[in-house]
């Protein structure tokens, strides 16, 4: 799927396809603010400069996001960058994590997506490849 890793944080990843304009971000265990920050914060450089246009969240290792992390998501990304680059994102897709608690945290931060971007075409998936396909599509 020709993705380029750009940073790693912990056991999580931020990787582009410059070919089809797709941001990457693979959570991996219990993401604590520091690694939130590094990765969304670099992927938001890649959809400001119009690199890319696309988002997959890879949740599927996810197990949880730490307080701190989740009330940064909320309170900064969402409410700050997030709200600025909202037209500059076409699709994004999210891969569902296998974790309980990974299902609850990511519902409760995929709850206010749409809020933030109301035109936002979002899908939810199982599999990666899935994901892609639609994204490319």
């Amino acid at each position: 799927m020709n993705y380029s890793t750009i940073a790693v944080a912990d056991e999580s990843e931020l990787m582009i396809n410059n070919v089809n304009g797709i941001v990457k971000v693979v959570w991996n265990g219990i993401v604590n603010l520091e690694t939130a920050q590094a990765l969304l914060t670099r992927g938001a450089d890649f959809i400001e400069d119009g690199t890319c246009d696309k988002i997959i969240l890879d949740r599927q290792l996810l197990e949880e996001f730490t307080t701190d992390a989740r009330m940064w998501i909320k309170n900064d990304l969402f409410k700050n960058r997030a709200k600025r680059l909202a037209s500059n994102v076409s699709k994004m897709a999210m891969i569902e994590p296998q974790s309980v608690m990974g299902r609850i945290v990511s519902k409760m931060i995929s709850s206010v997506i749409p809020l933030i971007f109301p035109n936002l075409k979002t899908k939810k998936f199982s599999q990666e490849a899935d994901a892609y396909q639609w994204l490319t599509s």
